[in-house]
C-alpha cells in the first residue's frame, strides 16, 4: 500500500464516532446553517447529529467484518449502557451479541438484555450470545433455560 491504510482508517473513524457525544449547541447550529444564505452555510463545516453519527457507526461495524473487532468493545459497551437512544443501545448489545466478546461487563449487559420484557428481538440477541459462550455455566445455562420458556 502506498502509505494509506483504509481498514486502520475506518476503524478509528467509526470508533470516534461511537464515542460522540450529545451537544446541546447541535440543534442551534443546525437550524442556523439552514437560515443563512447558501454561499454562508456551504462554506460551514458539516456537523453530523451526534445520535446519528453513532447509529452510523454501529450499523458500518454491524456489516463490516473486521479483522481486531474486539478493540471496539469498550466503546460498545459504554453505548449499550448510557446512549440516550434507545435504538443505539439495542444495536451494541446486538453487535457485542455478534462479536461474542466475553467479560465481567457484557455479561451484565446480556443478563440485563435477556431479563427485559420491552424488546423481544433485544432478549433473543443476548440468548444468542449466551448461548455462543461457553464461559460462565453456572450463570447462562439457567439463563438460556428461562429464554426456552419466553413466550416472546
Amino acid at each position: 500500500m502506498l502509505g494509506f491504510d483504509w481498514e486502520r482508517e475506518t476503524s478509528a473513524r467509526a470508533l470516534k464516532f461511537l464515542k460522540a457525544k450529545d451537544n446541546p449547541f447541535w440543534k442551534p447550529y443546525s437550524g442556523l446553517k439552514q437560515r443563512i444564505p447558501e454561499a454562508i452555510s456551504k462554506r460551514l463545516p458539516e456537523w453530523r447529529e451526534p445520535k446519528a453519527a453513532r447509529s452510523a457507526a454501529i450499523h458500518f461495524l454491524v456489516w463490516r467484518a473486521w479483522h481486531d473487532r474486539t478493540s471496539f468493545v469498550p466503546a460498545l459497551t459504554q453505548m449499550a449502557k448510557n446512549d440516550g437512544s434507545p435504538q443505539n443501545r439495542a444495536l451494541a448489545v446486538f453487535t457485542l451479541s455478534h462479536i461474542a466478546t466475553v467479560s465481567e461487563e457484557v455479561l451484565a449487559l446480556m443478563l440485563d438484555a435477556s431479563r427485559g420484557r420491552t424488546n423481544a428481538q433485544l432478549r433473543l440477541d443476548a440468548l444468542n450470545w449466551f448461548g455462543s459462550t461457553k464461559a460462565y455455566p453456572e450463570i447462562v445455562v439457567p439463563v438460556l433455560m428461562e429464554g426456552l420458556q419466553d413466550p416472546g
